[in-house]
């Protein structure tokens, strides 16, 4: 998931001993902080998921997709928001032009 979020690996090493340190120490690349800022939930998922203690980590596969699809259905209500406010300016605006004319 990092890396199809992030674009990038979470580890930077290529020797496979340096990897598993990486990982054991949690020292995986920082996400960018833009990133963070659009979508904070995914990434502290993403960090409890990387985190180096099993206790630090979601339980379960079940925990993760559960967590997952509260997020998309947060994104989803937003889009439809998002898509209601637009729909209504819209309106607004064609309402304001009829005045006019």
């Amino acid at each position: 998931m990092y890396e199809g979020v992030a674009g990038r690996l979470a580890y930077d090493s290529q020797d496979p001993f340096e990897l598993v340190e990486q990982a054991a120490s949690c020292a995986y690349r920082p996400l960018d902080p833009a990133l963070r800022a659009q979508l904070p939930q995914l990434c502290t998922l993403i960090d409890e998921m990387l985190a180096p203690s099993p206790e630090d980590r979601p339980a379960s596969a079940d925990i993760v997709e559960q967590k997952l699809d509260a997020l998309l259905l947060s994104a989803s209500e937003a889009r439809s928001r998002l898509d209601l406010s637009l729909r209504v300016q819209t309106s607004a605006r064609e309402t304001a032009r009829h005045l006019q004319d």
